[in-house]
């Protein structure tokens, strides 16, 4: 299940998400919104906090599929 739809289904909110698992707000909504990849270590952090309902696969971003932020006029 998508990181975003766990919380929303678990009606979590994405600053106690980020208490529970040592990560910034800003960086799990950039993670959601496909704009940034979690560490390792943040990755292992959601699998535990999720009970596994959260995969390590559905963490996998391939770079290709990484948001570009457009450039600041």
């Amino acid at each position: 299940m998508e990181l975003g739809r766990y919380l929303e289904v678990n009606h979590i909110k994405i600053e106690d998400f980020s208490k529970m698992i040592g990560a910034s707000e800003i960086m799990i909504r950039k993670v959601i919104a496909k704009e940034r990849r979690f560490s390792d270590d943040i990755k292992l952090a959601v699998l535990k906090a999720t009970r596994g309902q959260v995969t390590l696969d559905d963490l996998v971003v391939e770079s290709s599929d990484l948001k570009q932020r457009e450039p600041a006029a």
